[in-house]
């Protein structure tokens, strides 16, 4: 596949198993040069190409870029020699991490792209907590390191569900000014806990958490019902969307050929346009990054994204395909 005018080519220069299901990859720009730049929280999206019936047609896969203070220019999007990136094998997942982890080689090249950064590290402060579950790890690191750099104190609680599991533990035990905290669910006693680490916290502390949706979803609940404004309680969630208790099918109507689609409750629009061969755009399946925008002609739209503004929901005219989903029948300008 040749690059488009939004994609790059990468060549795999280093690949490393620190442990069990975690695979950490190095890439450079296929040619020599430099690739683009990056703000601290960004992901690169990775082309993984069709392979026989497991794998019947391309896909796209996000991965957090993962850069440690030397390796941060002082002018933020000043392009790089090095994306490194650091990915978990997910055996029952669609096959894009087991691409990575079982057929990409040094030597190898990938077309990637960057999308809208979905989650921005805001303008930094002392006192700021990231909080890290285990692969949630990687946009953090390069969270805390610009903020070593820039000379803010941090602490970066970093959570896993073995000790052997953690991470860039030399690297991160280096960041001037950011007290690094290590937690295995393994030892009870070295646990992390949720309520203790928010009842030692000021609710106008600003928060960064990524991880597990569970991790997720108890930090910010805790914090929220502790005092958090919500607008100080910032998180990514390293898992694809997936249905919702209640979740009823719709259909959809695609204004071009006039076929109707049955959307099940127990699948995305994305699925099913996918399935249909309709070309669609998509990146993150977690509704924050915007390419899987679909148009609306008509029909009550849930929205379930992250990515569009109140005026933009309110309007009626456009939909996430990989989160939100219809009421009744729906018809799309596809």
């Amino acid at each position: 596949m040749a690059p488009s005018a939004d994609t790059f080519m990468a060549r795999v220069t280093a690949a490393t198993t620190p442990a069990p299901g975690l695979r950490v990859i190095e890439l450079a720009a296929a040619e020599g040069g430099q690739l683009p730049g990056f703000p601290p929280g960004a992901h690169v999206s990775v082309r993984i190409p069709p392979r026989g019936p497991e794998r019947p047609q391309e896909m796209w896969r996000s991965y957090s870029l993962v850069a440690f203070p030397d390796e941060l220019p002082p002018i933020e999007g000043t392009p790089r020699t090095l994306y490194r990136l650091g990915v978990l094998r997910e055996a029952a997942g669609k096959g894009g991490s087991r691409y990575m982890h079982d057929e990409l080689r040094v030597g190898d090249f990938l077309t990637l792209r960057l999308p809208p950064n979905g989650f921005p590290l805001q303008a930094p402060r002392d006192g700021i907590h990231l909080v890290a579950g285990g692969i949630g790890i990687t946009p953090l690191v390069t969270m805390a390191s610009a903020l070593s750099n820039a000379g803010v104190d941090c602490v970066l609680h970093y959570t896993c569900r073995q000790a052997a599991h953690h991470l860039f533990t030399d690297r991160l035990g280096a960041l001037a000014g950011c007290n690094v905290r290590l937690y295995a669910d393994e030892d009870p006693a070295g646990a992390f806990s949720v309520a203790g680490f928010l009842d030692g916290l000021a609710p106008a502390t600003p928060l960064y958490i990524c991880g597990p949706a569970g991790l997720i979803d108890a930090v910010t609940q805790g914090a929220l019902a502790r005092g958090w404004d919500p607008a100080s309680v910032h998180s990514e969630v390293f898992a694809e969307a997936t249905p919702l208790p209640g979740d009823a099918p719709f259909q959809v109507r695609l204004a071009s050929s006039g076929a109707v689609l049955d959307v099940p409750a127990d699948k995305s629009l994305l699925d099913v346009l996918i399935a249909e061969g309709a070309f669609v755009m998509y990146d993150c399946r977690q509704g924050h990054c915007g390419l899987c925008s679909v148009p609306v002609l008509s029909g009550q739209v849930l929205h379930r994204d992250i990515f569009l503004a109140e005026d933009q929901r309110a309007a009626g005219d456009v939909m996430q395909a990989c989160v939100s989903r219809g009421v009744g029948l729906i018809e799309l300008d596809l």
